[in-house]
């Protein structure tokens, strides 16, 4: 109980303060003691072990809802703990993908998603950050595990029953400038747990223009206009294959009824 007012408390005040400092208002000593408020709150919860935080549902309601909004308004901060620090970050992130609970589950897409457009930011040749050089190493000190992380987004919107295809679509948009070797391990993963008449089309549609397009211009699709239609364009792709896969489903009963 301890835990979730402390994070619920530093959530509501570290966001007041982003949006202050956003208005122009000098950091003073109160927006410094909100950052170092953060910093605490996240040493806190990544001394939590996952398996414990997930036994109780108003700590976990309330854990996520704190990292989403610090991977929002306080990125920095995150990325200035240790890297096993932040890799704990990234696979709880993960575990909160296929929560029960939907909003818990966007809430880590959303986190996922600012992580990996940060770092798409700090490549622009033209922002002036002292710091963006350093913020970039961090965000690639964890490419394992944010690979991870693409490939289970990846299952769960093309495979499982995804209530919340946008938000995590959108975190396959911006992860694939990070990871983008992770399409290739998906899709030869893919190819291999399907039928072997199968096998064949699945390769056809998975090396087609759609295909290309995503990996490709995957710098391209970060920028959020046309992220937001490629997103459309994945969301389809997935009802078509869930089609096909009832179809297969269809036609096996119907051999089976034959026989």
């Amino acid at each position: 109980r301890g835990a979730t007012l402390a994070l619920r408390v530093v959530r509501r005040r570290c966001v007041g303060a982003r949006r202050v400092y956003d208005l122009g208002v000098p950091r003073t000593t109160a927006y410094f003691a909100a950052g170092v408020a953060v910093h605490n709150c996240l040493r806190l919860t990544c001394d939590v072990p996952l398996a414990h935080m997930m036994q109780y549902p108003k700590l976990t309601t309330t854990y996520f809802q704190f990292v989403d909004r610090i991977f929002e308004h306080h990125l920095r901060l995150v990325l200035q703990l240790d890297e096993a620090d932040v890799q704990q970050l990234i696979v709880t992130l993960q575990e909160g993908l296929r929560y029960s609970d939907t909003s818990v589950s966007t809430e880590c897409a959303n986190a996922l998603d600012a992580l990996a457009t940060y770092r798409f930011k700090m490549l622009d040749p033209d922002r002036d950050d002292p710091d963006k050089e350093a913020i970039v190493a961090a965000v690639d000190a964890q490419r394992d595990a944010l690979g991870n992380v693409m490939l289970t987004l990846l299952e769960y919107v093309l495979l499982d029953e995804c209530p919340n295809q946008w938000s995590c679509a959108r975190a396959i948009m911006s992860l694939g400038t990070v990871t983008p070797e992770a399409f290739d391990v998906f899709r030869n993963r893919l190819v291999q747990l399907q039928a072997e008449h199968n096998r064949e089309r699945l390769e056809r549609a998975a090396g087609g223009p759609d295909a290309a397009l995503l990996v490709a211009e995957q710098q391209r699709l970060v920028r959020t206009a046309q992220r937001d239609a490629e997103i459309d364009h994945l969301v389809a792709r997935r009802r078509r294959h869930s089609r096909h896969s009832h179809d297969d489903d269809d036609d096996d009963d119907d051999d089976g009824d034959d026989d």
